[in-house]
């Protein structure tokens, strides 16, 4: 196994070493790529956005008084739903358009926020292919500036010198097309995520601003206009 393990390796740098320069870039796409990939799979998880502790505040969110309790555990929980959550308590004296207006501004940020590896994952996927192509394009102007020098009679100059090029075409998919799977994959996550919060925000607007969150405000608002 160990000499397997090896042997591939050294085919491996082999093919980095004959494939030209553009393999320097596509290495560094693919360790990029992996990085992000591994960085998105840790952060999108939804315990950690949508703690579920968060998620039961909000069912159990019926009097006013729950509202202060959950704006403290808000502050516990600095997760995207808790920011969320918290423009929406603290906006609860606002109307409920004016409150949505604002929830859905701090929704997109969050969502922004979440998401924001997922670029790194396009670009590499759209561009590893084309750095693949440019090495390969290269390579074959170097190959038939060398037959140019030693004649046209050179077939395996020429046959050996297209399998070298072809490496970076090989290696630009085989960055690509990983990349494109992991994009699809937490774009979809992210996509069934911000639906989820978007459910749940609109359950806590419709608990806010219901006439039992309302009634003692008014209460309040006609006692002092007693007391003048």
């Amino acid at each position: 196994m160990q000499n397997f393990l090896a042997h591939r390796l050294g085919d491996a740098v082999t093919v980095f070493r004959e494939g030209g320069v553009m393999m320097v870039p596509l290495l560094l796409s693919s360790i990029l790529a992996l990085a992000v990939g591994i960085g998105l799979g840790l952060t999108l998880r939804r315990k950690l956005i949508m703690p579920k502790d968060l998620v039961r505040v909000i069912g159990e969110l019926e009097t006013p008084s729950d509202v202060e309790k959950a704006l403290a555990r808000c502050h516990e929980s600095p997760s995207p739903l808790g920011k969320v959550m918290t423009v929406a308590l603290m906006n609860r004296n606002l109307t409920r358009d004016e409150n949505q207006e604002a929830v859905l501004l701090a929704g997109r940020q969050e969502a922004s926020a979440i998401g924001r590896g997922i670029l790194v994952l396009e670009i590499v996927a759209a561009t590893a292919p084309l750095m693949g192509l440019l090495g390969t394009v290269l390579g074959i102007v170097q190959i038939f500036g060398e037959l140019h020098k030693q004649g046209s009679g050179q077939i395996g100059t020429l046959s050996g010198g297209i399998k070298q090029a072809l490496y970076t075409t090989v290696a630009g998919l085989s960055v690509a097309i990983p990349s494109l799977i992991a994009e699809s994959y937490f774009s979809k996550l992210v996509d069934d995520i911000v639906l989820d919060m978007e459910r749940l925000a609109s359950l806590l607007l419709t608990k806010l601003h219901s006439p039992r969150m309302r009634e003692p405000a008014k209460k309040e608002e006609a006692k002092k206009k007693d007391g003048e």
